[in-house]
């Protein structure tokens, strides 16, 4: 009965899937704003997929909207204070579990 028991617990371990939603807020925490253009790439991308409710897509398309002049060009500057704030607003009206 043990053994049953054992080898139970470790399938079920073994099936229990990843949170996407954890690691695409993991993503977005650790960010590297060195690198502008592939920082708004990588925001656009997690941001829209971790956008649920009306609230948070709204902040999302704020958001994407203001990272469009670092995207799709060359050379760019660093990304401002501004957009900084906005993602710190957006990350924390996500409700990840």
């Amino acid at each position: 009965l043990l053994i049953i028991l054992i080898v139970f617990v470790t399938r079920m371990i073994k099936r229990k899937k990843p949170n996407k939603r954890k690691e695409y807020l993991s993503n977005l925490k650790n960010i590297d704003f060195t690198n502008s253009k592939k920082s708004a790439y990588e925001i656009s991308k997690y941001s829209r997929l971790l956008a649920k409710t009306p609230r948070e897509i709204k902040l999302v398309n704020e958001l994407i909207e203001e990272l469009d002049k670092y995207k799709y060009k060359k050379e760019v500057d660093k990304i401002d204070d501004n957009i900084k704030a906005k993602l710190s607003i957006f990350m924390e009206s996500l409700d990840v579990w």
